[in-house]
């Protein structure tokens, strides 16, 4: 049996993967010259350097204006939906000046590039702006990343669902109230010869978020110790890993967690959490760790009648950015929240071919204080289907389900596969 629910799982994710939809440039750049203009998008930050500072790969991607090194000319690259200003001077005495300016943040500076030629002298310019990014990446490209979080939903580190702090936050949720809640009010005896469980499983989460479209895969894994006194009473490791997209461009993370469930009476448990998140981006040249702890509370009340359940289940967390040196790159966004996840869950048991089975019907709803982030609040509805938690004796079930998330100009969903053995 074990062995036709993994195969029927890994079909399930393959068959979600495949999905593929039109997603939005998260970068683009324009140019002006002589009246003429041209623009393009992109989803590498250096592969779009790459393109502003080389005269014949401008003529080639834009066949349609008469790019000229040693003339004056103007473009702005959008990061993410912030306008960065480039201004080139006319090339004379060998050298030509290249203004680079962020207005939203107070940014201007200026970099005189040398060569013999226009061309080189372009590049020296704009490898004088690279070096300039890297040499001060601690402030210049901190007030970059914070205002993205801020201002848009297109940040890998916070301020949108599929943003790192987001996603440790709903995981610390999930291992304290979601994951648990239907078995709260099992006994505590008689469960001694239960083992441990090892988890496995699939999420995939899409996203419109403003003009563009993310998404994430995400294969959460875990194991858990049960007490042979109290199999309510365990210790768990969760180590989700994320592969996501903001348009076209690729992101990365992985998050650990140490959590241990204390059940308090029969009706009630509380989990307390620590994290440590990872997520980075090198197309977008996006990075950043991150430190939690958070205390859930999941509280069960029963109908005798029917045996539905009804949770009701509380999370506080504090999610913290560390500075991280990647390369020649230092990243400190300094987004630190303290996160407010609070919902409830009702639980319909039912026979289904000689197994028990529930359906799991739930509501969240996130508020984050703290940093500015784009997202303040957020809104989950959805519903699991599959073996029923609460059995007595339960050595391993299988569960999936599909849940709609809104936010501030973010809407998607997540459909999610979950196996315990």
């Amino acid at each position: 049996m074990k062995k036709y629910k993994l195969i029927g799982l890994a079909v399930a994710v393959s068959t979600v993967s495949s999905v593929a939809s039109h997603a939005a440039d998260p970068l683009s750049i324009s140019f002006v010259q002589n009246g003429q203009t041209a623009a393009a998008g992109f989803s590498s930050l250096s592969e779009l350097f790459d393109l502003a500072k080389n005269e014949s790969a401008i003529q080639q991607r834009f066949g349609t204006i008469n790019f000229n090194a040693d003339q004056a000319s103007s473009s702005t690259i959008n990061y993410l939906g912030l306008n960065w200003n480039f201004t080139s001077s006319v090339y004379t005495g060998n050298a030509q000046s290249l203004s680079f300016s962020v207005p939203e943040l107070g940014i201007s500076e200026v970099f005189v590039g040398l060569g013999g030629t226009a061309n080189d002298a372009r590049k020296d310019a704009y490898n004088q702006l690279v070096n300039y990014l890297k040499a001060n990446s601690g402030s210049v490209y901190t007030q970059i990343q914070k205002w993205v979080v801020a201002k848009t939903p297109n940040s890998s580190i916070a301020g949108n669902p599929g943003s790192i702090q987001t996603l440790q936050a709903a995981a610390d949720f999930d291992l304290g109230v979601t994951s648990l809640a239907s078995r709260v009010i099992s006994p505590g005896n008689g469960d001694a010869r239960i083992p441990n469980l090892i988890g496995l499983g699939f999420t995939y989460g899409h996203f419109k978020q403003g003009d563009i479209e993310t998404s994430t895969k995400t294969i959460p894994l875990s194991y858990t110790w049960r007490s042979d006194s109290d199999s309510r009473r365990q210790v768990i490791i969760s180590a989700p890993i994320t592969l996501g997209s903001v348009g076209k461009a690729s992101t990365y993370a992985g998050q650990f967690s140490l959590a241990t469930r204390i059940p308090v009476s029969k009706s009630w448990t509380l989990t307390p959490a620590v994290g440590y998140g990872l997520a980075a981006s090198v197309d977008l040249a996006q990075a950043a760790q991150q430190m939690s702890a958070s205390l859930s509370s999941a509280y069960v009340l029963s109908s005798s009648a029917d045996g539905n359940t009804l949770a009701i289940g509380n999370m506080v967390g504090h999610y913290r950015t560390l500075k991280l040196k990647v390369d020649d790159y230092e990243f400190d966004p300094k987004v630190a929240n303290t996160v407010f996840r609070n919902g409830v869950m009702y639980t319909i048991p039912f026979s289904a071919g000689g197994h028990k089975m529930a359906t799991e019907f739930t509501y969240v709803n996130t508020l984050f204080t703290g940093s500015e982030t784009y997202t303040k609040s957020q809104n989950e509805v959805g519903f699991t289907v599959g073996t029923d938690r609460e059995s007595k004796g339960l050595a391993s079930y299988l569960r999936g389900g599909l849940a709609l998330v809104q936010a501030k100009n973010s809407n998607g969903w997540r459909l999610s596969f979950g196996y315990w053995f």
